[in-house]
């Protein structure tokens, strides 16, 4: 009996711990096959997809319009290239209209600033390429200019497009001038938006 007892013991050490080893191994691999999982490219798929609805058409790469309704995996699949365009200019856009937030009593009315000028500007000092960004106030509406990937806008020459831009763009989509000037424009206060 006696025996019996410590075969059955025995057996049963034996098969917890080949079970816990077992249960050790199954955990690392999930934990390996999640951690190598690439999250940037989740990140650029998402913020890719809310393009249509931030971004002005004005303002979409090149390519944008074929893509069409596609799925988001299917366009991701078929053209990287484009969701990750259309992903810094989301981030453009996040960062610009964190900036009128953050700073909207800051600005100085009537002279384009740089976003490097301002004092308390923490995250949203820049667009997506790490450019800052110019700033214009009229008094009612806030102008926050880039110059997407290829520039780093000269604010103190920005003067004139600024004041175009407050005058007849009140969105809250990013749009791109004819002067290849991505920008957000909003009016302070209450006044509605007049351009979706």
């Amino acid at each position: 009996m006696q025996r019996r007892l410590t075969t059955v013991v025995l057996t049963c050490s034996i098969v917890l711990f080949f079970g816990a080893l077992a249960w050790i191994w199954v955990q690392w691999r999930f934990r390996t096959f999640f951690d190598s999982m690439p999250t940037q490219s989740a990140e650029t798929a998402i913020y890719g997809a809310t393009a249509a609805i931030v971004i002005d058409s004005s303002a979409m790469p090149e390519g944008s319009q074929d893509s069409g309704n596609k799925a988001l995996l299917d366009e991701y699949r078929d053209n990287p290239e484009l969701l990750k365009r259309k992903a810094k200019l989301v981030t453009t856009w996040v960062n610009a209209v964190s900036l009128i937030k953050d700073l909207s009593n800051q600005i100085p009315r009537g002279t384009v600033v740089s976003s490097d000028s301002l004092s308390g500007v923490s995250a949203h000092r820049a667009d997506a390429w790490g450019h800052p960004f110019c700033l214009f106030f009229d008094g009612q509406t806030i102008a926050v200019m880039s110059g997407g990937e290829l520039a780093t806008l000269r604010c103190e020459r920005l003067g004139t497009p600024a004041r175009i831009l407050v005058r007849g763009n009140y969105t809250k989509k990013l749009i791109r001038t004819r002067d290849d000037i991505y920008a957000v424009v909003q009016p302070l206060g209450n006044t509605r938006d007049r351009r979706d």
